[in-house]
């Protein structure tokens, strides 16, 4: 592990506010990044980190995952292993108790948690897991300054069911598209963006009608309401991985290629969103136990990959920040997708080598 309290970082490729640049390096020094500089600009002889044949970016963000338990030593353990796929920053989709809220300041060292507090559903469809229920805008109105009064980041809204892979449909839920407005222009007024879990033609299309931010899971989501995203600048979350791992909690055959087949069309619709413009951010799902956290990051961004975006584009979306002269020096090590080291204040936390 690093401890030198200036040291120089050469790499294949670093990503910086202008893109992926070859022949460049990352002064250190106490922490930070005192300089970018072409590769024949070493100045002095501070020590040489060499990663000639990787690619040095920021630090990964997920744009959704659920953090649930309580137990401090469980709660490491999930820092841990997002920290060791190179994720220092996440966007909680919510929990019944506000439990990420009550962890932000313990782990803020290591993971910058950005919550929803809890989701809203609509009273008697799918959501208690994650949320609370609600029968009328009016309820939404009370609940958002709660929210924020709590310290949330963004409202979450559920607008749908989930995918039963049983019978291949969308189990029930949702709002109408007024109330959808209704709730957004709301959370809007009050200064907070809105991520909307949606499934199913209908709930997305009505979901980016609404004016929402974050698009999430969107399955189904057909070619117009791709083009909505697009037009509107609404960033979509398709959490394939998430779908994928259903297949592992399948019961039957049939479920299994129910499963197999959503995540092909599934993969097809993101390929769509990306070459329309549409911004495509990796997240995880991850929460329950069969989408563990950390590793299933990766395998979304192997998804991704698969689906035909290409690596760079990947790396470009999956970050929160740029390394930039002054910035605090936290930064990947990344061979491909794999995440080899992990820096933070300018040590190294992860070595995966």
């Amino acid at each position: 592990m690093n401890t030198v309290s200036e040291y120089i970082v050469k790499a294949d490729s670093i990503l910086t506010e202008k893109g992926f640049e070859p022949d460049k390096n990352l002064r250190i020094r106490d922490g930070h990044i005192v300089d970018i500089n072409d590769i024949s600009v070493i100045a002095g002889s501070p020590a040489l980190l060499d990663f000639a044949r990787y690619t040095v970016t920021p630090c990964f963000c997920d744009y959704h995952l659920h953090l649930f338990n309580k137990d401090p030593a469980i709660q490491d353990e999930a820092v841990n292993a997002l920290n060791k796929h190179g994720i220092t920053t996440v966007f909680d989709g919510g929990s019944p108790d506000l439990y990420a809220l009550e962890i932000e300041d313990q782990v803020k060292n290591s993971l910058k948690i950005k919550s929803a507090g809890h989701a809203m559903y609509k009273l008697g469809s799918y959501g208690n897991y994650i949320g609370q229920g609600i029968e009328t805008v009016r309820e939404t109105e009370q609940i958002i300054d709660k929210l924020l009064e709590a310290g949330a980041d963004y409202i979450k809204i559920i607008n749908s069911g989930i995918y039963n892979t049983d019978s291949n449909t969308i189990t029930d839920g949702g709002f109408s598209l007024n109330d959808l407005r209704a709730i957004v222009e709301y959370a809007n007024a009050k200064g907070l963006d809105v991520a909307c879990h949606a499934n199913g033609e209908k709930a997305v299309q009505d979901a980016v009608q609404s004016g929402v931010m974050y698009l999430i899971h969107g399955l189904n989501a057909s070619d117009t309401s791709i083009g909505i995203m697009a037009k509107k600048g609404i960033a979509f979350i398709p959490t394939m991985n998430a779908f994928a791992s259903l297949k592992n909690i399948s019961k039957s055959k049939e479920s299994q290629h129910n499963v197999d087949r959503a995540v092909e069309n599934h993969m097809k619709t993101v390929k769509n969103a990306f070459d329309k413009g549409v911004n495509v951010l990796p997240g995880s799902d991850a929460g329950p136990d069969f989408i563990p956290l950390g590793s299933s990051y990766h395998e979304e961004l192997l998804m991704l990959q698969k689906a035909g975006i290409p690596v760079e584009s990947i790396l470009s979306a999956a970050i929160t920040c740029q390394l930039e002269t002054g910035a605090q020096a936290d930064f990947l090590v990344l061979d491909g997708l794999d995440v080899k080291k992990v820096f933070l204040k300018g040590k190294c936390i992860v070595d995966n080598t």
